[in-house]
């Protein structure tokens, strides 16, 4: 869906001036339109390399995820991971005029789903020109500390930095209470040679 939307936004650019989610008009109180493209937004993106980060990181911890949740649960976990980016975002932008766009926020909680169930869960992560094995908790405990040292530092502005945080405490939450009620069974799936990069 996200690679069939972002061809569809070539042929028509317009679509992400429509459906990108602006904090402010949810501030304003527009509360329908804006419902709308807190969910489309997921399916935007940027350019290529934004298409293309995203959906590798789906397929890195999406799968895994999904296992445990089941592909119904799965779903509705995502989208409600990203409302959860989207609300963080909401009021802690300094300008909630900037549109956003990306499944980022949602793929944050996919990964902190799959810190919490497949904590050590080997990847393989490159740092500088190496690739270090380091278990999937502190790969995304990682990833999330540096989001939010982005945040309060203010480096690169134009990335919804607490969108990410915002996604990744949603996912945590829902994951932790899932494991606690429904108690799913954690498959022992294949162990895949998978590299994130990570660049320090």
């Amino acid at each position: 869906m996200n690679a069939a939307v972002f061809f569809a936004e070539i042929n028509d650019p317009y679509l992400l001036e429509q459906f990108a989610y602006v904090p402010a008009y949810l501030l304003e109180g527009d509360i329908i339109s804006s419902i709308i493209t807190i969910f489309t937004s997921m399916f935007l993106h940027a350019d290529i390399i934004h298409l293309v980060s995203n959906m590798y990181a789906l397929w890195v911890f999406g799968d895994d995820a999904e296992n445990v949740y089941g592909r119904g649960h799965f779903i509705l976990f995502y989208l409600i991971c990203g409302v959860g980016a989207a609300l963080l975002y909401t009021f802690t932008t300094h300008d909630p005029y900037i549109p956003v766009v990306g499944a980022s926020g949602a793929l944050f909680g996919v990964m902190a789903a799959y810190a919490i169930f497949f904590p050590t869960r080997r990847l393989y992560v490159h740092i500088r020109y190496v690739f270090i094995p380091m278990p999937a908790i502190v790969y995304v405990l990682m990833y999330a500390a540096f989001e939010f040292l982005y945040t309060i530092s203010g480096v690169n502005p134009y990335v919804a930095h607490t969108a990410h945080l915002g996604g990744f405490i949603t996912g945590v939450v829902l994951s932790i209470l899932y494991r606690a009620t429904a108690r799913p069974r954690i498959y022992k799936t294949r162990k895949k040679r998978r590299y994130r990069s990570f660049s320090v």
